[in-house]
This record gives C-alpha cells, sequence and structure tokens, in this order.
C-alpha cells in the first residue's frame, strides 16, 4: 500500500461525549481545540485536517472522488482508529465511510484482539486474515 495523502476526522463533540460517556472525569477537548492539536504550529505536508461537520463529510469525500479520479489518480480510502472501534466480535461497517479496508492499533490502549499470552492477533469477525 502506498499512501500519498492522508485526511484527520475528528469526531464532531457529541460523537466523542458519547463515546466517553460512563468514564469518570474523561479529558475531553472541543473539535476546535483537537483540530488546532493536529494542526500545531505549522501546516503538515502529508495529511489535512477535515474541521467541518461529519454530517457534510459524505458530500465532501463524494466531490473529493470525482475530482481526484477525474486527473487520473486510483482512489482507495482506509479507515485507520482504535481498538474502542474494532473488537474480536465487532468490526465497524467501514463501507459507511467508503472504505474496503481498516488498520488498526493497540498502541494507546489495550485491545481485545491481541492474545496476552502469545504475541498473536486473534481473528476479527468478518475480516481476512
Amino acid at each position: 500500500m502506498c499512501i500519498i495523502a492522508a485526511i484527520v476526522l475528528p469526531l464532531d463533540d457529541e460523537s466523542l461525549v458519547k463515546k466517553l460517556r460512563g468514564q469518570e472525569n474523561p479529558l475531553i477537548f472541543n473539535k476546535d481545540e483537537r483540530v488546532r492539536l493536529w494542526k500545531g504550529y505549522m501546516p503538515s505536508d502529508w495529511y489535512w485536517m477535515y474541521d467541518r461537520s461529519m454530517s457534510e463529510w459524505y458530500g465532501f469525500q463524494e466531490h473529493l472522488n470525482q475530482v481526484i479520479t477525474k486527473v487520473g489518480f486510483d482512489v482507495r480510502w482506509v479507515l485507520l482508529c482504535g481498538p474502542d472501534h474494532v473488537k474480536v466480535n465487532e468490526v465497524p461497517l467501514i463501507s459507511q465511510w467508503g472504505c474496503k479496508d481498516i488498520i488498526v492499533s493497540n498502541v494507546s490502549r489495550p485491545a481485545d484482539f491481541i492474545s496476552p499470552t502469545v504475541n498473536k492477533l486473534k481473528m476479527l469477525a468478518g475480516c481476512e486474515a
């Protein structure tokens, strides 16, 4: 896979609050603050921040697909997320994002798809090896 560009889609505030519901004293930055953290002090040359509402994303993505394919690029969307969205028996419906592939990591929190005793990944429901 050769990734030439990435778009970061931070969750809307309501979605983040819902995701963290039940956690004791969660640290929640609003979307504008999270966008500023991603952008840092200088623009990045490897990713772009989508700072609009998620409800506008699908129309934007469709338009972007049309423009990119018109100039001759092959577009393949890949969902990148954490283990809070992917579990052994619960894989997100990635097609709703226009994706056919998903990349997930346990870098920031435990994942139930990694065997604690053997350095081996468990099979995810509905996924290939």
